[in-house]
């Protein structure tokens, strides 16, 4: 797993839940960083998958009471 803030959490999980085609405005090399994060979708979702990200490790729906009181 990837050690990221909320915001780049839900954005990712977001990608990840259904079929998306981000275009980048610019030549696919933004500066993402918190405070450009939010300008160009699909740089920014190139930099999560560049940091280690990965669909495998997204977990979608709550996790019950059981598997709570295992962790």
């Amino acid at each position: 797993g990837v050690i990221t803030c909320e915001g780049c959490k839900g954005f990712f999980r977001r990608s990840q839940a259904g079929p998306v085609n981000y275009q980048c405005p610019r030549n696919k090399n933004c500066v993402i960083d918190r405070v450009n994060r939010n300008r160009c979708q699909y740089c920014r979702l190139q930099k999560c998958i560049a940091l280690g990200m990965s669909r495998d490790a997204v977990k979608f729906g709550r996790m019950s009471k059981k598997q709570r009181e295992k962790v």
